[in-house]
This record gives C-alpha cells, structure tokens and sequence, in this order.
C-alpha cells in the first residue's frame, strides 16, 4: 500500500506527560498525528495522593465533551468460547515470514469504514506480531496464541474506544499497575493508530524486549519505585459493550488456585504479601437504612450450588455462586469450577438441577470465573463506587460442607492485597463450599466473593473485592 495513503505517527517527547493527556483533544488530521506514549515510575508523594491524582485524571477525561477514555490495570483473557476461524487469515498472514500486513485481503474484527485508518490498523497488528515473533525462544504456537490474543484485545477494546468508526477526537488510555509483556505490545499497538497512552506505575517499568517497538515510549522517572499500600479504585463506570458470551463455550480444564483453602483444594494461604488499608469512614450516599439479618437471608435465592463433574460424569467437588445476571449469568472462583468438565447449578425452592458446560469467562490471577444457566433469577447488585471500612458488619452466604444457602454473620477485619488481587479479610464462618459464595454489606449488595480461609486461624477468611468484581464482570452487570 502507498505509504503516502497510511496514517503517518510522530511520537511526542515530553517529560510531563499528564497535562498532555488531560489536555483538550488535538484536532484529527486524516493522515497524521502527534502521540502521546510515556512511562512514568515511581512515586514521590503520599499513596492517598498519589490514589487521588488517577482518580482526578478519571473526572477530567470522562466529563463530557472528553475524547474517548478507558483506564486499563489488566487486560481481558481470551473468551474461551469465542471463535476466531473467521480471522484465522490474518493469523496466518502475520506469522507468514516476509508477509504484508497491510494485505487488501487481511480481515481484522474491526473496521473503522475508512481506508486510512484500517491500513494503519492492518500494519500495527502485523508489526506487533512480527516484534513478538522476533523474540528468541518463541514457538510457533507461542505466536499464534499470542496473535489471537491481540485479535481478542482489538475486538474487545477498540469498540469502546472507537464507538463511532472513524474517530472525530483520538482516544487516551491510562493504564496503572504492572504490566506484563504481551499487554505493552497492545498498548503500542493502540499508538500506532493514533490513541494517547500513559503507562503509570509506583513500582515497575515495562518488561525487557520489543526493541525498536516498545521503546518509542518516553519513560519519566518519578521519586523512589514502591508498591502502593492503598487500592487504584475502577474508573467510573461508562456505557458498557455488548456481551460477548457464547453459551456453548467448550468445557475447560482449570487449574486450582494454589495459595487458597477452598472448596477445591488442600493448600495452605501463606502470609500476605502486603496490605491495602481502605477509606475509613462510612459511605456518604448509603442506599436508605440497612437491612437486618432476616432481609439479607431473603437473598439467598440469588445465591447457588455449582456441582462440578468431571469427564466420567462424576461429581467430585462441590462449591457456590451468585447470580449477577438475569440472563443467568453466575459468578464463581476459578478453583471452584477447576478440573470440571461440566456443572449443575441448583437454586433455593427449585427441585430441578440445571445442567451447563458454558464457562463465558475466567481470570486465573482474579480467581473468578463466570458460568452461564438457562434459567432467570433476579441478580445480587454489584457494589459500585462507595467505600467499605474495617469494622462494618456484613453477612455471608454460602455452601459450606455442603450445607446448600448457609447464612452467617461478621465484620470485615481488614483488606489485603494478594499480587494483583484485592481482597477484604472478615470474620463471618465459611467452610469448604463457601467458596464462590457472596459477601453483602448490611444494603444487600454485592462487596465480594467469598474465596479462601486461613486453616490455623479461626473466622480468618478473604472475600475477592467489588473492584476486581467489577473490572472481571463490568459487561454482565
């Protein structure tokens, strides 16, 4: 393709990258454009500070009027259930030694209806294929999963940020936390079609690699490199896009989460890597007055067994799991359903079993995984925004041994931060079962999923928190 008909990218060099990205959306030039691609590491402020200055970046850049924004801290795993063979072309032209990415025929899963900026789209997948395939000990089936994966990640993401095909304001992207490889190879292929990216990170810089690509970015040094001890809260919640899911997933192997006692397994929760201490006073906008024990029990039909089988069609372990959708949509642990091969679903005051292979999603690291049942029930809410304290009483209710829709009763204790995954610590009884089940504050809404215990302590247990709930399910809610 002529070079002259291709969106021609200029990288800005800047070393106070914020005011640039919050700035005002630079006019779009049909063939040009100045991008934004920094790192900033390290912190040299307070966490509440440092917390509050992403969450400003949020208010700023969502208000209206704002180009297109997303603000990223993981990356979606690949759909089990999504079928690629349409795109398989674009798999094999990639990966063809000396093939053109740019090919007229090369058909990616989005289109902006305009030859410019498709072109620079069809080149940036073939040059951020052609970067990870020039890593030394890559396999062939190393390349060709990871250019699926970044057919999933154009797929899921440049909808939400290309909503209107071509782009009138170029989007932003924030993302924060660490970062692995095959993610930085995404963000700069969003670059490359014109989106402003900022990496920002208290602690870590990019993983080693991708020369001549990746290292377009500008890095700021920023004060010392340390983990944060508060949370990044989610960026406020916009418009979501349209599930994806499929109910005829194929049934999955899943490894079980090897640091947690649950309903799955017989490991030991070793000491917690650090904590994350949370805002510690109530919620200003509380929903009405707090429901008593009697109302939340009330729930529990929203709350259910998952039996899981395995290739024989026997039923070897057992766990919980919650309805987050009316469309019978069913949040769960990835241990719970780990080693499955199919699953029933049983729910409170219904004598049938309801049969499933279909695992919609799952992230191994988030210990969440999502099922799907032919069957309605009214959804728990999803705590969304807000803050939770130590102290406040919540109630738990689960399977625990077994024992279908247990209802107990505690406070959170603490919060804790497990690598990547956010948890609350709290005080109310679980047993193996209670896995997958729900935690709710004292309003009825969803502020975890239940998801191990401490086996030489007593009432120690850990809920995987909203935020993570909310960044794994944002699109069934």
């Amino acid at each position: 393709m002529d070079s002259a008909n291709m969106l021609n990218i200029k990288y800005i060099r800047t070393n106070d990258p914020i005011p640039l990205l919050v700035a005002p959306p630079r006019p779009v030039s049909v063939s040009t454009r100045d991008v934004l691609f920094c790192r900033i590491v390290g912190i040299d402020c307070a966490d509440a500070e440092y917390v509050e200055g992403i969450r400003e970046i949020d208010r700023i850049l969502t208000k209206s009027g704002a180009a297109p924004y997303l603000r990223l801290s993981t990356l979606a795993a690949v759909d089990p259930g999504w079928d690629f063979a349409d795109f398989s072309a674009a798999v094999d032209l990639a990966l063809r030694p000396g093939g053109s990415a740019v090919s007229p025929g090369l058909r990616l899963p989005f289109s902006f209806g305009d030859g410019i900026m498709d072109a620079a789209l069809h080149a940036a997948y073939g040059q951020v294929v052609s970067a990870y395939c020039g890593e030394s000990g890559v396999s062939p089936s190393m390349a060709k999963n990871f250019a699926v994966k970044l057919l999933f990640w154009i797929k899921t993401y440049l909808p939400r940020l290309y909503s209107g095909g071509f782009p009138e304001m170029f989007p932003k992207v924030l993302f924060t936390g660490g970062i692995k490889k095959h993610d930085s190879l995404f963000l700069c292929l969003l670059t490359r079609i014109g989106c402003d990216v900022v990496y920002m990170s208290s602690d870590s810089d990019f993983p080693a690699g991708y020369t001549g690509l990746t290292d377009v970015s500008e890095l700021v040094a920023v004060g010392a490199r340390r983990k944060l001890s508060l949370p990044i809260p989610e960026m406020p919640r916009q418009t979501p896009a349209a599930p994806v899911a499929s109910a005829q997933a194929p049934p999955l192997t899943l490894p079980v989460l090897g640091v947690m006692t649950s309903a799955a397994g017989q490991d030991h929760m070793p000491p917690p890597s650090q904590s994350a201490s949370a805002t510690a006073t109530r919620p200003a906008d509380l929903p009405g007055n707090e429901l008593t024990f009697e109302q939340l029990a009330n729930l529990a039909p929203s709350v259910v067994m998952i039996k899981v089988f395995d290739k024989d069609g026997e039923c070897f372990k057992s766990g919980s799991g919650v309805v987050i959708s009316e469309k019978g949509y069913i949040l769960t642990n990835c241990h719970v359903i780990g080693g499955g091969q199919s699953f029933t679903v049983r729910f409170e005051n219904d004598a049938n079993e309801y049969q499933t292979s279909a695992v919609v999603k799952y992230h191994t690291d988030f210990d969440l995984a999502l099922i799907r049942v032919d069957r309605a029930c009214p959804p728990i809410r999803v705590l969304d925004g807000g803050s939770l304290a130590r102290g406040q009483k919540v109630v738990a209710i689960g399977s625990p041994l077994g024992l279908f829709n247990t209802v107990s009763d505690g406070i959170i204790s603490g919060f804790r931060q497990f690598e990547r995954v956010s948890m609350i610590q709290f005080t109310a009884p679980t047993s193996k079962g209670s896995s997958g089940g729900a935690l709710l504050d004292m309003y009825g809404r969803l502020i975890g999923i239940i998801t191990a215990g401490f086996d030489d302590g007593q009432n120690l247990n850990l809920a995987v928190d909203h935020t993570t709930i909310q960044a794994f399910a944002c699109n069934f809610l």
